[in-house]
């Protein structure tokens, strides 16, 4: 099952959901470091974060602790 998120990108193709799922500080720089560089400005690496899932977060807030039950759920 692909994830998409609100923004529409597949979750795990998105450098950002990455970052956060690794929690890896090295990563999170590499990826300001080459964002900065590909967009033309600063971009640092405490900048980069996720809101989360509103799928997820959908999901929580109707006691659905699997999205297997969602279509039935909704």
């Amino acid at each position: 099952m692909t994830m998409i998120a609100f923004c529409g990108t597949g979750c795990t193709q998105c450098d950002t959901y990455r970052v956060i799922i690794a929690d890896d500080n090295s990563l999170r720089r590499e990826t300001a470091n080459g964002w900065s560089k590909d967009f033309g400005f600063l971009i640092l690496a405490t900048n980069i974060s996720c809101s989360g899932c509103t799928f997820k977060l959908c999901c929580e807030e109707k006691g659905i602790s699997q999205t297997a039950g969602v279509a039935k759920s909704i």
